[in-house]
């Protein structure tokens, strides 16, 4: 398979796995069911001046997703998955600067993206017109990272703010308006990634440093429970976070290995 520099996204169809890279070329390559190596297949580059993905994701119907740009005002580009062809792009307004995030309602409804400006703001799309519905500022100096995390319901989401440590804002998505801010205490700063659990019981954050460290915190109401530290100088900057279908394991995605937090048993994944 060609390489892929700087992957900044990646979700799977039914039998694609689609990656994109910091060239704004987005990639498929398909699922090989009796597990033997799988290739390229095709790519699709984007237009002149739409120089890097920086978020993506799939619509549950599974027919098409949509990337995030970092141009100025940001740019959201929908593609056909089936004919791996750009059907429409959105604009943000003027000021609406990137668009990171990326983050799409269950019901394939909405989409919701951070722009990476002083203040902060998170940009609604209405996914079936396929434009800009409303927008959330965060308060004076905030300014979000790339990271947030949708609860599986889809009534609330978590965004990362870039601050140390690190802020986290809860907004309800129902009333678009914000609800919470939270900080996960000591350690809990450069934090790469977040995820939700299917119950919305606790969020798992892992932290962009060296060495990595893995938190676990209660949503409601919002609590560190525990953390566990990687390996120093081998287990760094953690990436992504994937929980396996029974909750026994959570996978961390990191810059220089793979690591596997194994809990004792399978109620510390409960609230």
């Amino acid at each position: 398979m060609s390489r892929i520099s700087a992957c900044s996204a990646s979700f799977a169809t039914a039998a694609f796995l689609v990656c994109t890279c910091s060239t704004a070329t987005a990639t498929a390559v398909p699922f090989d069911e009796e597990g033997e190596p799988f290739e390229r297949v095709e790519a699709i580059t984007f237009a002149e001046g739409e120089n890097r993905i920086i978020s993506g994701g799939m619509a549950p119907c599974g027919t098409y997703a949509i990337f995030g740009l970092e141009t100025s005002p940001g740019r959201v580009v929908k593609v056909d998955l089936e004919t791996f062809e750009r059907v429409d792009v959105l604009e943000f307004e003027e000021g609406e600067d990137n668009a990171y995030g990326g983050l799409i309602a269950p019901d394939g409804s909405h989409a919701y993206f951070t722009t990476w400006t002083t203040p902060g703001m998170i940009v609604k799309v209405d996914l079936e017109t396929f434009e800009r519905v409303d927008v959330l500022e965060f308060d004076e100096h905030e300014k979000p990272s790339s990271r947030s995390a949708m609860s599986p319901d889809g009534l609330f989401a978590y965004f990362i703010l870039s601050t140390v440590p690190n802020r986290i804002v809860k907004v309800d998505l129902e009333t678009f308006t914000r609800v919470g801010t939270y900080t996960a205490g000591e350690g809990a700063s450069y934090l790469g990634a977040m995820a939700i659990v299917p119950d919305a019981s606790h969020a798992y954050l892992a932290t962009s440093t060296n060495p990595c460290t893995f938190i676990r915190v209660r949503l409601d109401p919002f609590t560190r429970v525990n953390a566990l530290t990687m390996r120093p100088h081998h287990e760094d900057m953690g990436w992504t976070i994937n929980f396996s279908p029974d909750l026994s394991h959570a996978y961390i995605l990191i810059r220089r290995t793979i690591c596997l937090p194994r809990p004792s048993d399978r109620h510390r994944f409960r609230a």
